[in-house]
Order: C-alpha cells, then structure tokens, then sequence
C-alpha cells in the first residue's frame, strides 16, 4: 500500500472532532459532624488523592460550616470559636444575632 493511498484512506479522521477532556470538577456533601469526621480518610483516598496526582491539577477544599443553635451561644463559646477560626486561617467566620 502507498503512502498516498495511506493518506487518502485515513484523511477523513483528521476532521473527527474530538472529544473534550473533563477539565472542571464541582462536588457537595453535606454530612453531619460525626460522618464528615469519619469519611475524611475516604474523601482523600477515593476523590482528592486521584485528582492531585494529574500533572498541572490544582485542587481546592473548600468546608463551609453552619451551626444553628436555637439557643444561642454562650460568650466562652463564641470567643473559643472565633479564636480558633482566626488560628487556623479560615478566610472569614462569624456568628449572627437573630
């Protein structure tokens, strides 16, 4: 077979189009505190771990809290939470009046 022919064979895959690769991953979950706390190790191994590995990827975690509290909260409690928030950097946090 010549090379021609070769071409004249395969010159209509040229135009295929061809598939998009998946770029952009958006996922939720909403567990409460003791199955978060429990499926932290699954989450890393079976979602995080695989999209870290990808040459160039740049995964973010992003771990939004709400808490209401029919009560309120006491003053210990919201100095303890907010002192803590401030030490582990958490880009904001606060608490509402209602």
């Amino acid at each position: 077979m010549s090379i021609k022919q070769l071409a004249d064979d395969f010159a209509r895959y040229l135009y295929l189009p061809r598939r998009q690769r998946s770029a952009v991953l958006l996922a939720a979950i909403e567990e409460g505190v003791a199955q978060l706390v429990s499926n932290t190790g699954q989450i890393v191994d079976a979602v995080v771990q695989h999209l870290s590995a990808l040459v160039g990827a740049k995964v973010r975690i992003t771990i939004d809290i709400q808490a209401d509290m029919p009560e309120g909260a006491s003053e210990q409690v919201v100095r303890t939470v907010t002192e803590n928030c401030r030490t582990l950097h958490f880009d904001s946090a606060g608490f509402e009046e209602h």
